[in-house]
């Protein structure tokens, strides 16, 4: 479902609720969770609406699947991996793809956000070259 109009808060709540580890959100009567499990990178709805370039960023590019501490973790790469192999076809279609090296940086961890954002910043400028 693409969300297009409404509370900008739920619809970002929806998008990040990860099946098993946040519940979903309700929204115009669906229950909605994370649209990586149909098409992590939006690329459809992008051509649908006729975008004349589609820049897309690839947050699991570099990811590898460490050994799992605890049931959160067993659940995040299990969704990582399934994320990365859905997204690969929609990927070809991209006009430019920004993938940072985020192998470094834990997936749970929020105190990273402004090392994060330095490092997709990074990654962009250097898509751009």
């Amino acid at each position: 479902m693409v969300l297009e109009k409404g509370n900008l808060a739920d619809a970002v709540r929806a998008s990040t609720s990860i099946p098993g580890i946040f519940k979903p959100v309700e929204i115009e009567g669906r229950m909605l969770v994370d649209g990586g499990i149909v098409e992590n990178v939006p690329v459809t709805p992008l051509k649908q609406l006729h975008a004349d370039k589609i820049i897309a960023v690839q947050l699991l590019a570099h990811q590898a699947a460490k050994k799992p501490e605890h049931i959160v973790e067993v659940l995040l790469n299990t969704f990582e991996f399934m994320i990365s192999n859905i997204s690969k076809p929609y990927l070809e279609d991209v006009d430019l793809l920004i993938s940072p090296d985020l192998s470094g940086f834990d997936k749970v961890d929020t105190d990273q956000v402004k090392d994060l954002i330095r490092k997709g910043y990074k990654a962009m400028m250097d898509s751009l070259d």
